[in-house]
């Protein structure tokens, strides 16, 4: 009766970890399809990856910008095997940064289609989708028909993950025809594969699926290419999951493990045992069904601490900073050029009578002052689009956060909850750990979230947003936080809120980290038209006139700020008197 009783939960547990498990994986299984598609004939070894790295060495120094293009696409390969993604990004810019106006359109167009493919792979299918359309024309009328092959299947794999399966279909039999063109039967094995899962749930036909699945595995042994053997596997497996033969089933996922452990492939032995745990579960086998979820836990703690995805943001950003830090010295030249003409100009008419000198000095002395405005116009517009895009990174990532971890950390939390009551007695301390764990977990997650975007700045406004500041820094314990508003409403313009509470924050982290102060006063309100931010201690003080000369982006964030709202700032600080930075703009309208 105890067995009995004891298989039993463990049939319910196994149930609810696979509800739970499957938010967890569901981002390397649906990612599978595209991920086959790379031409691969070397897996990711260390001895590859340090040749690759020597030879890449060896052509930046002689210069020869196409093979440095080569190895770096060549090592954003190695790493993405590997699912290191940040990795991938990382190089696959670097080798764009090489592309020249004369270099041959497959390279530039070489690196579109990887960085389409990463984005797939992190879960960005629109902006991957959207990519691709955007180079389809360049593609075709570059001629390479490689290219067109892999952007035609990449189309049609994405089309068909977004439920587009018009889309889906003809991107796959042009994908399948240029394949047969170009005699490359691994490729050809693989629309097979992608034809046959397509017809095995979205079109729910079995027979035509068989058909197509046949003809990948057919194919990809002729091809001798492991990937494309145990990829054909794997989708022979799922037919036979689908018609209930769970034993035939099974001995092609035993084939298709084999194959990618061999290759050292995480990302697909996590997509083979998911496949596993599926079966057993359908078998009511909750002992074996247990067994693979741990073991995919392990998998997928392996993978997700390899690589954090949010380092690919910070390498495009870094691409993107960079980027328009090129363009602006590129400016800087021409605007250099337009002086030297200038100068060119007034040193000719200098020669001429002393009228003509006068002339001459005064049209330069102007367009220099205009060049000098211009300069500086273009790159405040520059410093103010970064700060805006920083803005608007902060509220993806913060929104990502709540929305995306925040939510799945509070499921996988229910889940384990659902079930405390159920376990026995000697595992119920392993259950109330884990359970304050995801507590904690949530905690740090609302607290990065909230660091990132307030959410009472945007849904209450500035003056609530400044209590729960001051509220949190008095009960962190580092200063007391003294906040005093005057003021007649309770919203102003969204830009000049959070204008201001940025500047209060950076503000506060500067004074608690470098003045030694006790004590921080805060003062927020209306005066005459216009709105006034106070925020003075009672620690050391600093030069003031070193600002200009500071390396920080601190100071130079705040003064960009209040001066795209045509605010003023004001900072007077002393080694006894500490320092006080005043803000003053124009009240605007709420909205």
């Amino acid at each position: 009766m105890k067995f009995s009783c004891l298989r039993l939960r463990l049939l319910f547990l196994s149930r609810y970890l696979v509800m739970g498990f499957m938010l967890l994986v569901c981002t390397f299984v649906d990612n599978y399809s595209l991920a086959q598609s790379g031409d691969y004939e070397l897996h990711v070894y260390d001895s590859a990856l340090k040749k690759k790295i020597l030879s890449l060495e060896k052509f930046k120094q002689e210069k020869d910008s196409e093979n440095v293009i080569k190895i770096l696409t060549d090592i954003s390969d190695l790493y993405y095997t590997e699912s290191q993604y940040a990795s991938v990004q990382k190089y696959l810019l670097e080798a764009k940064r090489y592309v020249r106006r004369n270099s041959p359109c497959s390279e530039s167009l070489s690196i579109e289609l990887n960085l389409a493919r990463l984005m797939y792979s992190i879960q960005e299918k629109p902006d991957a989708l959207r990519l691709l359309e955007k180079n389809y024309n360049s593609v075709f009328s570059c001629g390479d028909k490689n290219l067109q092959f892999h952007i035609v299947y990449y189309m049609g794999v994405v089309t068909y993950e977004m439920g587009m399966i018009d889309s889906a279909k003809m991107y796959l039999e042009q994908s399948l025809k240029l394949a047969k063109e170009l005699g490359k039967i691994k490729s050809m094995s693989q629309c097979h594969s992608i034809f046959g899962e397509m017809y095995l749930y979205r079109v729910q036909n079995n027979k035509l699926a068989k058909l197509h699945i046949d003809s990948a595995l057919a194919l990809a042994k002729v091809s001798g290419d492991k990937n494309a053997i145990a990829f054909a596997h794997i989708k022979m497996a799922m037919f036979y999951t689908k018609v209930k033969m769970y034993d035939s089933s099974l001995v092609h996922l035993d084939t298709s493990e084999m194959l990618f452990t061999e290759m050292g492939s995480l990302r697909d032995i996590v997509y083979v045992r998911h496949n596993r745990a599926d079966i057993y579960r359908n078998q009511n086998n909750s002992e074996l069904t247990f067994q693979t979820l741990i073991s995919l836990f392990g998998l997928y703690d392996t993978i997700f601490k390899r690589e954090k995805l949010a380092d690919v943001s910070h390498y495009r950003t870094l691409y993107e900073t960079e980027k328009k830090e090129q363009e602006n010295l590129q400016l800087n030249i021409q605007n250099q050029k337009v002086i030297n003409r200038n100068k060119s100009l007034v040193a000719y008419f200098s020669l001429g009578v002393a009228v003509l000198v006068l002339i001459g000095t005064f049209i330069f002395w102007r367009n220099r002052k205009k060049s000098l405005l211009e300069r500086e116009r273009l790159q405040q517009k520059m410093l103010n689009a970064i700060i805006e895009a920083e803005e608007k990174e902060r509220v993806r990532i913060a929104k990502d956060l709540h929305d995306g971890v925040g939510q799945l950390i509070t499921m996988a939390r229910l889940h384990v909850s659902s079930i405390e009551d159920e376990v026995p007695e000697e595992i119920n301390h392993s259950i109330t750990t884990s359970l304050k764990t995801l507590d904690n977990a949530i905690e740090e997650v609302r607290n990065v979230s909230h660091d990132l975007m307030p959410g009472v700045l945007v849904e209450l406004g500035l003056v609530a947003a400044l209590r729960q500041l001051a509220g949190n820094l008095n009960t962190s314990g580092l200063i007391a936080v003294h906040l005093r508003c005057e003021t007649e409403h309770e919203r102003f313009h969204r830009s000049s809120e959070l204008a201001l509470y940025r500047v209060v924050q950076e503000v506060t982290n500067n004074m608690i980290r470098h003045s030694e102060a006790t004590e921080i006063h805060i003062l927020l309100k209306e005066k005459e038209g216009s709105l006034l931010l106070k925020i003075s201690d009672n620690g050391k003080g600093f030069d003031v006139s070193l600002i200009p000369q500071s390396k920080g982006i601190g100071w130079r964030n705040i003064l960009s700020r209040i001066q795209m709202i045509n605010g003023k700032v004001d900072i007077r600080s002393g080694a006894i008197s500490g320092t006080e930075v005043e803000v003053k703009l124009p009240i605007q309208n709420s909205n």
